[in-house]
């Protein structure tokens, strides 16, 4: 190291001087500095890691984006979706509907169908899945009973216990509305923070049979 040291002009013992005040530096700069690296660590790196980590969370946010990639793939815009957040669709100029005003007004419904006003009739519902049987419920606002027949057109799962579904209508059965059934899944009778432990041991069950 010295022999380096003399090649580049700098005298060893001008070195080893030089390192030796730096750590006769007053115990104020080494408190500046660790403050500096604090202050890097808390205004960037943590705030950094909890954008990303709340996108990770944030489904809503990202349903709409899925819901983005479903007008680019059908670019035709010929059809009428039903959505609860149906301002997304109309938006993006294609027609759209609540859960809600379809089911007071199924006739209507029935009668752009058989009518064919639109190319295809879609819907979007969420579904929780129950943690100890593994089985898919619609959740209560999204569900259109039994009188309309679906079939899964896209879907992706977004958090663990939720799966996001576009499903198309395929048939209405005529007549008075027969009214969704209102059981609760089992999330909803949770708190919020048993759900949040039940979503992790879900998760972690998920690992774990990962091959």
């Amino acid at each position: 190291m010295a022999d380096r040291v003399l090649k580049l002009g700098i005298p060893a013992g001008s070195l080893q001087e030089a390192t030796a005040e730096l750590f006769r530096r007053p115990w104020w700069i080494w408190r500046a500095l660790m403050g500096f690296v604090g202050i890097g660590l808390f205004a960037y790196s943590l705030p950094s890691m909890s954008r990303h980590d709340y996108s990770l969370d944030y489904y809503v946010g990202r349903e709409m984006g899925w819901r983005r990639e479903f007008m680019a793939a059908h670019p035709e815009k010929d059809y009428l979706f039903v959505d609860n957040n149906a301002i997304i669709w109309i938006t993006h100029l294609v027609s759209g509907t609540t859960v809600q005003q379809t089911l007071d007004h199924k006739d209507k419904f029935i009668f752009n169908m058989q009518n064919r006003t639109f190319g295809a009739f879609y819907v979007f519902q969420r579904y929780d899945i129950d943690p100890s049987t593994g089985r898919e419920i619609v959740q209560k606002e999204d569900d259109l009973g039994p009188d309309f027949a679906l079939e899964t057109h896209w879907e992706r799962r977004f958090t663990p216990l939720t799966v996001s579904r576009i499903n198309r209508i395929l048939s209405v059965k005529p007549g008075p509305t027969t009214p969704p059934p209102r059981a609760a899944s089992p999330l909803e009778k949770m708190s919020p923070g048993k759900r949040e432990q039940v979503r992790q041991e879900y998760f972690d069950q998920m690992v774990r049979r990962l091959p």
